[in-house]
């Protein structure tokens, strides 16, 4: 390995150092580390700071969304029947016949 020298602001010295001391490997594994992560590119650091629970629950909801997604593709939903407007229906009338009054007839 080559060696390079660095000046750094004590306060970034100080952080590598607690870094160093807290991982228990050396200041200068600590800055490889660093530069190999930064020299990478974007990460999903996020899911490191995830603890073993949180890690299950989040890869239980993902692997749920596609099972649903996998259920909705191979039996798509109906689409809801189309609302027709309905035809102004005549209004019903009762036909009222006049009944014939019966006159009693004297006989």
């Amino acid at each position: 390995m080559k060696t390079l020298t660095v000046r750094l602001p004590e306060s970034l010295c100080d952080e590598i150092t607690r870094d160093a001391e807290a991982r228990k490997i050396s200041k200068s594994e600590v800055i490889r580390l660093l530069l190999e992560e930064a020299l990478a590119g974007p990460t999903m650091s996020w899911i490191d700071e995830l603890d073993d629970l949180e890690a299950f629950e989040l890869m239980a909801q993902l692997l749920n969304v596609a099972r649903e997604v996998e259920a909705i593709v191979e039996n798509p939903p109906k689409p809801p029947p189309r609302k027709t407007k309905a035809k102004a229906k005549p209004k019903k009338t009762k036909t009222v016949r006049a009944k014939k009054a019966k006159t009693a007839t004297a006989r």
